[in-house]
């Protein structure tokens, strides 16, 4: 008599931990290019009143000529240590 000891594996379904916050798939989708991008994400209305935040650093931020660019991530992380 011999004994089976084959082992079946059972493809177990692969689960992401749920997080509050979604993430960005990449970097592309993580920026926001422009003062009106940056402002709409942060719900500031109107619009125009980000640059005085923008230009003083009070929003992070840099700069690729004139266009402001901001990370959500980077949003995200300073505004919830504010």
């Amino acid at each position: 008599m011999s004994l089976d000891t084959t082992v079946s594996r059972v493809p177990r379904k692969v689960t992401k931990a749920k997080t509050d916050k979604p993430a960005a798939d990449t970097l592309a989708d993580d920026l926001l290019h422009g003062a009106k991008s940056i402002a709409d994400f942060l719900g500031l209305k109107p619009w125009k009143k980000v640059y005085p935040h923008l230009k003083s650093g009070n929003i992070p931020n840099t700069r690729m000529g004139d266009l402001y660019i901001a990370s959500k991530t980077g949003l995200r992380r300073h505004f919830n240590n504010v």
